[in-house]
């Protein structure tokens, strides 16, 4: 169940009871949580997804858990030493279409060991049939798109209230100007949409899209075709990983995925000047700095880091 609410500045009533209910048929009681308005909305779903929970699970649960609940769809595993002390593995969700693992991917091990999940051991559908059978007004709402701390709000608006824009020029990957940018932090390596470039004399009728982002000229590279070469790369840099039950072996064959809903892809993971380097086996789209890499162990998340930069490479892939 989701508490998105409506961004109409108001404070509606009757979600925080149904959030008590939900907790209490997963075999939670004591939940609570602040429930307070924002400006421009109502902060509906941080009572379980961001802002601190309390809750003691009324059935046997591991002697680790309990200090926290959240309803981000994933499953743990949680070890115990024998001096007490608890880690726990971060699995993706019962329901792969839902799975948040991607998100959570830097929450270590400790952290997870107290948290519960009780979503993640569910199919979306189960949930939303507890809903439907409690009465929730809510149980066939349509899944919320948005981005859960500013809502169903377009990005541009919101980025806007807090950088200044720089508009700059908008360049063909041949160095021909055609057109201007609002500013580049509007837009996305792989980004067709919202470009304002269509029709242009001598110009195909291809779509184009964002290649990459000159921030040092502050132009907008942008090109012509879905598969684009520009927008393929097999190789990756990245910041200081985290991992989260221990850094593993290196190189290590795995699998990782570049962005949220992305089948995972087979990689290679190995030392890097200041973080790691990843390659692919097949090479990837849109990849693009400054958002994560995820590594996976069949269901098994073991981390991530930023990226840095991309490139390709030639070679034979290592087996």
């Amino acid at each position: 169940i989701t508490l998105q609410e409506v961004d109409d500045g108001t404070e509606r009533t009757g979600r925080v009871d149904q959030v008590a209910v939900l907790a209490d048929l997963l075999g939670y009681h004591g939940v609570h949580g602040p429930h307070r308005p924002y400006q421009g909305g109502f902060y509906g779903n941080a009572v379980l997804t961001r802002l601190p929970i309390v809750a003691q699970r009324t059935h046997t649960i591991p002697p680790a858990s309990g200090s926290a609940l959240t309803v981000h769809e994933v499953q743990v595993q949680v070890e115990v030493e024998a001096d007490g002390a608890a880690t726990a593995s971060l699995m993706k969700g019962a329901d792969h279409n839902k799975d948040q693992s991607y998100f959570l991917h830097a929450v270590g091990g400790t952290q997870l060991a107290q948290t519960l999940f009780p979503l993640g051991e569910m199919e979306k559908s189960e949930v939303r049939a507890i809903a439907r059978d409690q009465g929730f007004d809510n149980h066939d709402k349509k899944d919320s798109t948005g981005i859960c701390f500013i809502g169903e709000r377009r990005f541009k608006d919101f980025l806007e209230q807090y950088i200044p824009a720089r508009p700059g020029a908008m360049v063909t990957d041949q160095g021909e100007v055609i057109g201007e940018h609002s500013g580049l932090m509007f837009y996305t390596i792989g980004q067709r949409q919202g470009l304002g470039i269509g029709g242009l004399p001598d110009k195909s009728e291809a779509p184009w899209f964002v290649l990459d982002k000159d921030l040092e000229s502050n132009r907008l590279i942008v090109g012509q075709g879905t598969h684009h070469p520009a927008l393929y790369t097999n190789c990756l840099a990245t910041e200081a990983p985290f991992w989260i039950t221990g850094a593993p072996e290196l190189p290590l064959t795995c699998r990782a995925k570049t962005r949220y809903r992305q089948p995972d892809q087979d990689c290679i993971i190995e030392p890097g000047d200041n973080g790691l380097v990843v390659r692919f086996k097949q090479p990837q789209r849109a990849v693009t700095p400054g958002q994560s890499v995820v590594f996976y162990s069949a269901d098994t998340c073991l981390g991530g880091a930023v990226i840095e930069r991309t490139w390709n490479q030639d070679g034979e892939w290592l087996e």
